[in-house]
């Protein structure tokens, strides 16, 4: 349950900012950088998100509804 909030937020963030900054997810959900990574890798491998330098964005298989 935790998680999917967490995803929930993610992805709210990048929709909204096109962007979402590692450790301030991570803060902002009260856990580690680490947490964040883990819970977005399904969509990292199905290329829903791309990871950047600390940072995630929407990636090529990500559209808007």
């Amino acid at each position: 349950e935790i998680k999917e909030q967490r995803l929930s937020i993610i992805i709210n963030e990048i929709i909204t900012n096109g962007q979402v900054d590692i450790k301030a997810i991570a803060k902002k959900t009260q856990c580690e950088p680490m947490t964040i990574y883990r819970d977005v890798d399904d969509f990292i491998l199905s290329g829903v998100v791309r990871k950047e330098k600390g940072v995630l964005k929407s990636g090529d298989s990500f559209s808007k509804a």
